[in-house]
């Protein structure tokens, strides 16, 4: 069972071993109710190419996160996701001592913004840059930049010691990778509700296009094959965050979050 994703809505997880790497699979989900089973559409799988990218799931601080993540043969998953977890906490704890300092009870910096979402939003993009999401280096992500995609992924790619996060590099040593970016709103909510004296800011331009992707949906054909991109194949990684109120990025126009347009209307009633 798991409370993952925006609703924190309890829901079940499955998870499968014993699968051949760089293999397709077919899942169905079979259910009993009255006497009658059920069986859902069938659910299309890739098994990743190696073994640089390992699943994680189920951390107790970083709880939004279940992915694959960079690592090397002789970690195993439980030991892999306790490490990752641990150096997030405590990277997160000067952060947490900073907000404590802020009068939160009597003070009110946001019309619609508390401590509370602060600290759950630096966390949420916190875990994700510090438990970068890993990928596989495949043809496509040769080619996500053509002009012709509708959607692609926001890929890096990941040399030796070239983790975003030293402590990767310097704990795991993992051989080269594919990351998949965090989706820069995971910034954006940190600057909309932590108290401005923390003066925290996203990047703007090339510099947030090297370090955040945007959300995408649709398909994008390469080289005769079709990728589609939603919730189950996503250009960035979102961490739970509501796909309704990510920043959509569409003919390269990119248009703001929900979230965003809130509050431009909350300042103009104001004034």
């Amino acid at each position: 069972m798991t409370t993952r994703g925006p609703t924190n809505d309890t829901r079940y997880q499955l998870f499968a071993s014993g699968l051949t790497e760089n293999s397709p699979y077919r899942a169905y989900l079979l259910q009993t109710f009255n006497g009658l089973t059920g069986m859902t559409e069938p659910i299309a799988l890739n098994t990743k190419t190696g073994s640089v990218c390992q699943l994680v799931y189920d951390l107790p601080f970083c709880n939004q996160v279940a992915y694959s993540v960079a690592s090397n043969p002789t970690t195993d998953r439980w030991s892999l996701a306790s490490q990752y977890d641990a150096q997030a906490q405590t990277t997160f704890e000067p952060f947490a001592v900073s907000l404590s300092q802020f009068n939160c009870e009597s003070t009110q910096y946001s019309l619609v913004r508390n401590c509370t979402d602060c600290y759950r939003d630096y966390k949420a993009w916190l875990c994700a840059v510090t438990i970068p999401r890993c990928a596989d280096t495949s043809d496509f992500v040769q080619d996500y930049t053509i002009p012709t995609a509708s959607a692609a992924p926001a890929l890096r790619e990941v040399p030796v010691n070239g983790s975003r996060n030293p402590w990767v590099d310097n704990t795991l040593s993992p051989a080269e990778s594919t990351e998949l970016l965090p989706c820069i709103d995971l910034c954006y909510h940190v600057v909309q509700s932590c108290p401005p004296y923390m003066q925290f800011y996203c990047p703007v331009g090339d510099l947030a296009s090297s370090q955040y992707g945007y959300w995408q949906t649709g398909d994008t054909v390469v080289n005769n094959t079709v990728y589609r991109f939603d919730v189950n194949r996503p250009t960035c990684n979102r961490m739970g965050l509501d796909t309704k109120q990510l920043t959509i990025t569409s003919d390269g126009n990119k248009i703001k979050s929900l979230s965003y347009l809130y509050i431009v209307l909350i300042v103009l009633a104001l004034l």
